[in-house]
């Protein structure tokens, strides 16, 4: 069996210290070119490579990134995960994910988890759920792991949070919708007293004020975020009178929308119009292309990841959320 060279044989070889090796290994220090030369020579010949885990544990840091993610299935987050791991690995760490299934338990068991694996900081989707026990996330400010939300924020939490303007996206398609001649509009609006989900109710209320349009709480309604819950929806409405369109909290709910108003035979958006939210990457390829609100989630990601290495260097975090300016796409859903 091959022996396991260490840095002790490299520093032997070479005639040098165990701490001019990882010096030279690590870049801090000052060493002569010729003992740089001469040790990297030497690494070179042996084939010595540097364990991560004595290094982490001598530097008292795990170089990982956890990110907790609340659904995989919506291809969203999806991208979310690609683009922060992209910038995760370019500070020359991993990202460690984990998924909560949107379960507030299952959130505080995962962050529970990493404070145990000593991670050295925590970038968060936070699970939906009204009245939900957040002590887990006061845990994190109380042990000083950097932490950093992303798309949302815990109700109250609202320190080092990147999220898109949810308000100011639903206040332009809501004012886009009214002025071509919408007046009954219909919200789908996920679970109140969630972030998510009253920020939008906002933009839509701010909207049919500025109009001088009445709006009453009966267009506003709750709706579970995924694909099912806009079938459901849809499904109820079209029993009653049916709206002139229907916005829902973001694209899957859309979609759901769109199947269901399609198998009772209604024509989009002759009979009634359907917008979403996030603008996914396949919402514009649909039978219908997707009116919506697009979320900058690459921007979103990367200033999430710089926050949260900001963070972890010591610097000043937010006090409030960053607000990142969304864009209205109007497509064939919508008259």
């Amino acid at each position: 069996m091959k022996k396991t060279v260490t840095i002790k044989d490299v520093a032997s070889v070479a005639k040098v210290s165990t701490g001019t090796v990882s010096m030279v290994l690590n870049g801090s220090g000052k060493t002569s070119e010729y003992t740089k030369r001469k040790v990297l020579d030497v690494v070179d010949r042996m084939g010595y490579v540097p364990n991560p885990y004595a290094r982490s544990l001598s530097l008292s840091k795990s170089y990982q990134i956890g990110f907790i993610v609340t659904d995989l299935t919506n291809p969203f987050f999806g991208m979310m995960v690609d683009h922060i791991q992209r910038e995760v690995e370019r500070h020359n760490y991993s990202l460690l994910v984990s998924l909560t299934n949107n379960s507030v338990n299952n959130e505080k068991s995962t962050v529970e988890n990493y404070i145990k694996r000593g991670i050295d900081g925590i970038i968060i989707v936070p699970a939906h759920e009204q009245n939900a026990d957040v002590s887990h996330i006061y845990k994190l400010f109380e042990k000083q792991i950097p932490t950093v939300f992303i798309s949302s924020h815990h109700t109250g939490i609202e320190q080092n949070c990147i999220m898109t303007d949810l308000a100011g996206g639903a206040f332009n398609l809501t004012m886009h919708l009214l002025k071509t001649g919408h007046k009954n509009i219909t919200l789908l609006s996920g679970y109140r007293g969630l972030v998510l989900s009253e920020e939008r109710i906002n933009g839509f209320l701010q909207a049919h004020r500025e109009m001088n349009i009445p709006v009453s709480t009966n267009q506003i309604i709750q709706t579970d975020p995924i694909y099912e819950g806009g079938y459901k929806a849809a499904k109820q409405l079209v029993q009653g009178n049916i709206p002139d369109a229907i916005m829902c909290v973001n694209d899957l709910v859309a979609m759901g929308v769109l199947t269901c108003l399609r198998e009772m035979k209604l024509n989009i958006p002759d009979d009634v119009s359907v917008t979403g939210y996030d603008d996914l990457i396949y919402s514009s390829m649909l039978d219908k292309p997707l009116t919506t609100v697009r979320q900058p989630i690459k921007k979103m990601s990367i200033e999430s990841v710089n926050l949260l290495f900001n963070l972890m260097s010591g610097k000043a975090g937010l006090q409030k959320p960053l607000l990142l300016e969304p864009e209205v796409k109007i497509r064939e859903s919508s008259r």
